[in-house]
């Protein structure tokens, strides 16, 4: 797929709202999926075209298009289809703060799960920065990391990697194997 990592995934942090309403709100991403999967304001008005969503951890894909506001016709921020959503939040523990990723498979086909930030959370409190940053290293984010081969010699060189940005799933699990084999 060309483009920008955008239009392949999005990370969406989770807010109290979410965990009280068993939602993911996809505003500001409106774009990520067809214009003709929003369906009017309730089913029996029309249904837009179905997405399938994947749920990590669920073994049945859930059905489910995106309803609009009966008054003004903007889409909603959430998918219509949410029974599942307090399940997958209560199987990965899931607290405020959280980041879940949804990934573009198809153009109706979506994968959700979880983020590793969710790992670095200390109790209650998530930290300012994961991992926490050494302040006698010198630090370098890795842009377009492809396996780690960049990373790798900055790190034994002594430097500290801050980030790595990668799209591709099979680079991505090379750079994690790469990167903590040394």
């Amino acid at each position: 797929m060309s483009g920008d990592v955008s239009d392949k995934k999005r990370l969406l942090s989770i807010t109290g709202g979410n965990l009280r309403h068993n939602h993911i709100y996809i505003s500001g991403h409106h774009n990520f999926f067809p214009k003709d999967c929003y369906g009017k304001s309730n089913k029996k008005n029309g249904t837009g075209k179905m997405l399938t969503l994947v749920i990590e951890g669920m073994s049945d894909p859930i059905e489910t298009d995106i309803a609009t506001n009966g008054k003004n016709g903007n889409p909603r921020n959430f998918f219509r289809s949410r029974s599942w959503v307090g399940k997958f939040f209560k199987k990965y523990k899931i607290h405020e703060g959280d980041v879940i990723s949804i990934e573009k498979l198809g153009k109706y086909k979506y994968k959700i799960g979880t983020f590793e930030s969710k790992n670095v959370r200390e109790g209650d409190k998530i930290p300012d920065h994961w991992p926490p940053i050494n302040p006698h290293k010198p630090t370098v984010i890795d842009l377009f990391a492809g396996c780690g081969g960049f990373s790798i010699g900055l790190k034994k060189a002594g430097f500290q990697n801050l980030l790595a940005v990668e799209w591709d799933a099979s680079c991505c699990k090379t750079f994690k194997t790469n990167i903590n084999s040394i």
